[in-house]
């Protein structure tokens, strides 16, 4: 029976941490579960920030060889039409 019951515990620790792909809370709860060590009282430790952003965030570095990349494809295709 104790088997059995791990086992149990074990698919169901699985399929929360799986959730957790699509819901930060579902693995929130899952390290509850796993690592009861890591928590005080009924609170998880955990500290979390979100940032909404619209579009692509880069390096000033990437934009900067991006730029590069643009102007020398700009470059070619001006060339081949003069």
């Amino acid at each position: 029976m104790e088997a059995a019951r791990e086992e149990a515990r074990q698919k169901a620790l699985e399929g929360i941490k799986t959730a957790g792909e699509k819901d930060w809370r579902a693995l929130a709860e899952w390290l509850k579960l796993t690592f009861p060590e890591h928590r005080s009282g009924y609170n998880i430790n955990v500290s979390a920030s979100a940032n909404a952003h619209q579009g692509v965030v880069i390096t000033a570095e990437d934009r900067k060889r991006i730029q590069e990349r643009m102007r020398r494809i700009q470059d070619q295709a001006a060339s081949k039409n003069t």
